[in-house]
């Protein structure tokens, strides 16, 4: 829609397409704004936080998400219903779904986000890569069927293993849309090309409805590191430092930092240039984040993609360069310019993340569900917790396992990560399992403290590692303390443990 620089926030109302902890960290925002904000919620949803907060809610649909929040259809008419001005797609769902921006430009709202030509070009990552390299962005070798002579012609099986030698192994195989690993496999050589072309191609159609592929070479191991831009629609573009995003399963990320530690000044200096001129060479309007592969050598980085909306992890960047993102995001998309003083803006403090996941990463990952008895959040100077549930909740199938992001903020890298790790033994969640344990020894391995850590290290390198487990003689005091989560390993556990100074070390004389 076009902008209106005279738009007054208090006469707005911001339809939140969203739940959870997402809906609640722009719910805070824009009632700081003095924004009115609506929350849609599916029956599952019906007694979150979340919904109590809003300041006007309605239910759109059955638990499924299939049936509620990825309906854009319900999205609108319920905005239409409660006369919404404006739409917050937050992340996940459908914020980088260019049908979503469409859908609110067509209704004369205000989209906070990208233009829908944007999120389109961006969300496809054959076109974002074709953006990229025209804007001088080091992209690794690739190649999409679309580059076939005859681009109609159904590429064949010897295409495909001939572009591969080109390219040379290893390899992915990856989905043009979506993101967070659905549709990729990595290829090692051409006996497993076949296999993984259908087996990526199968997951994207029924991930994406868009069963388009194409090949990338494999950069391991590798650092993955995020700048994140905000731009206004007026051709300025702002960076906001980098984040560190390494340690993550299976592309799903678990411990974030900003800014990213151990980076050469002048590598660092091109990557937060070459995202700004991508950012700039598509106009680009909103909070973006442009990502990166850093080889092991430090000194090579490649393209991976844009991702058209505020990052999972955008609070370590708030608390070390000292923005509210949501905000920001308000700004241009009511139609005013940057402040002068925002880009290149000096970071203040570390800060590292650490997401909490309703899954037991010692039985690969299963997600674990049912009602929460007890849920209790620290809080305490430099920590920060952006968190969607409480006690008495119950934690459902339905949607994503994060539960929250415990955020610590210091002066020093050190600093932050000793609050971080006090943070979490002062977390409680009972009875599910969480990844909590697995990121407090992540934090207290030698491989953070040294920075030496890539994507694929928890895989390959921590497969051993075992949740510990609470005897059941302890389970009524602890609850009764709520004061630390203390858990040990049985004999036979901490033989197969991988033992990383867990807290679970010093428990003689805490229990009463």
């Amino acid at each position: 829609m076009p902008k209106n620089s005279n738009q007054d926030s208090a006469t707005h109302r911001v339809l939140i397409a969203n739940r959870g902890e997402a809906a609640r960290r722009l719910i805070r925002t824009f009632r700081k704004l003095e924004v009115e904000t609506i929350a849609v919620y599916s029956d599952a949803d019906k007694g979150a936080l979340f919904v109590e907060e809003a300041d006007f809610s309605i239910n759109i649909g059955a638990a499924p998400s299939n049936e509620s929040y990825l309906r854009l259809d319900k999205l609108i008419e319920a905005g239409k219903e409660l006369s919404a001005t404006a739409l917050h797609p937050g992340w996940g769902f459908l914020s980088e779904n260019p049908d979503l921006a469409t859908a609110v430009e067509s209704e004369k709202w205000i989209c906070i986000g990208p233009t829908s030509e944007q999120a389109r070009d961006l969300g496809d990552k054959v076109t974002a890569r074709k953006l990229a390299e025209a804007a001088g962005v080091p992209c690794t070798p690739a190649w999409s069927p679309e580059k076939l002579e005859h681009k109609n012609a159904e590429p064949s099986l010897e295409d495909w293993t001939r572009q591969s030698e080109i390219i040379d192994y290893p390899l992915l195989v990856k989905a043009v849309s979506g993101g967070g690993g659905k549709g990729m496999r990595i290829v090692r050589d051409s006996s497993e090309l076949k296999e993984a072309i259908h087996s990526a191609r199968r997951a994207a159609l029924s991930s994406f409805n868009d069963d388009r592929l194409f090949l990338e070479k494999l950069i391991e191991p590798a650092r993955h590191i995020e700048v994140q831009v905000v731009g206004d629609g007026f051709g300025d573009v702002a960076i906001l430092g980098d984040r560190e995003c390494s340690l993550q399963r299976r592309h799903q990320k678990l411990v974030e930092e900003a800014p990213a530690p151990h980076i050469e000044k002048d590598i660092r200096k091109l990557m937060h240039s070459a995202a700004k001129n991508l950012a700039i060479s598509v106009n680009y309007r909103g909070a973006g984040t442009v990502e990166f592969l850093l080889d092991s050598s430090g000194e090579n980085y490649y393209f991976l993609e844009m991702n058209t909306r505020l990052q999972v992890e955008h609070p370590v960047t708030e608390e070390a360069y000292g923005v509210d993102l949501v905000e920001l995001q308000w700004m241009v998309a009511i139609g005013k310019k940057l402040p002068s003083n925002l880009d290149g803006k000096s970071p203040c403090a570390h800060s590292i993340e650490i997401r909490v996941n309703a899954e037991n990463p010692s039985e690969n990952f299963i997600p674990s569900t049912g009602r929460l008895l007890d849920c209790c959040w620290p809080s305490f100077e430099g920590i920060r917790v952006d968190s969607g549930i409480r006690s008495g909740d119950t934690v459902t199938p339905y949607y994503d396992a994060m539960l929250a992001k415990i955020i610590a903020t210091g002066d020093t890298r050190e600093q932050a990560k000793d609050r971080l790790i006090q943070a979490i033994d002062c977390t409680s969640i009972s009875p599910l399992q969480t990844s909590i344990s697995l990121g407090r020894d992540l934090l207290k391995s030698e491989e953070f403290s040294s920075g030496k850590f890539y994507t694929r290290m928890i895989e390959t390198d921590w497969g051993e590692w075992c949740s510990p487990v609470i005897p059941e003689s302890w389970e009524a005091p602890l609850r009764s303390m709520a004061k630390k989560v203390l858990t040990t390993g049985t004999k036979s556990q901490k033989s197969r443990q991988r033992r990383r100074g867990t807290c679970w070390d010093n428990l003689e004389g805490v229990l009463p």
